[in-house]
């Protein structure tokens, strides 16, 4: 489940278990010389840091509850820094692996990696939590609607008919 993960981040070029065992061609991500993975990385969180900024335009929006506030706020903050911890590790990495090169540094930098792995699995569980939350709050904002929503609007009066 990681390895295309690391391979679309560019992390280092693994032989897919799968791939040993079926006898196929590795992958490497699939764009080869046209898209570099830290670009892709960049570029997807980005995207997510945004798609979390938005969430938090209802900061101060009116909750039912004090605790529905809350979570809305937690949420929102976690999904907009989730990428942004992500993009951090996956550059940190690269800095890493490139200035560690020595054959006395294999096992530090395994350690490292399998650290970052495990950060990077937090986050995502994390992300997917908070989104799901968002979600839930979402349809119990339905519960607390204005006595207006229930309003029948007469189409007839505002569109033109024939």
């Amino acid at each position: 489940m990681v390895y295309p993960f690391l391979s679309l981040a560019g992390i280092e070029h693994i032989n897919s278990p799968g791939a040993i065992k079926a006898h196929r061609v590795s992958s490497v991500g699939g764009y080869g010389k046209h898209c570099d993975g830290m670009i892709t990385t960049l570029i997807g969180c980005f995207c997510g840091m945004f798609f979390g900024a938005l969430h938090c335009l209802g900061w101060k929006y009116l909750f039912q509850t004090q605790a529905g506030r809350l979570l809305w706020q937690g949420t929102s903050a976690v999904i907009t820094i989730s990428p942004a911890l992500l993009l951090l590790s996956f550059g940190y990495y690269k800095l890493w692996s490139r200035n560690s090169k020595s054959k006395s540094k294999i096992a530090v930098a395994d350690i490292f990696l399998i650290f970052l792995l495990i950060l990077i699995l937090f986050t995502f569980l994390a992300y997917i939590l908070a989104r799901t939350l968002l979600l839930v709050l979402m349809v119990l904002s339905f519960l607390s609607l204005p006595p207006s929503a229930y309003y029948t609007v007469a189409w007839t009066r505002f569109l033109p008919h024939l």
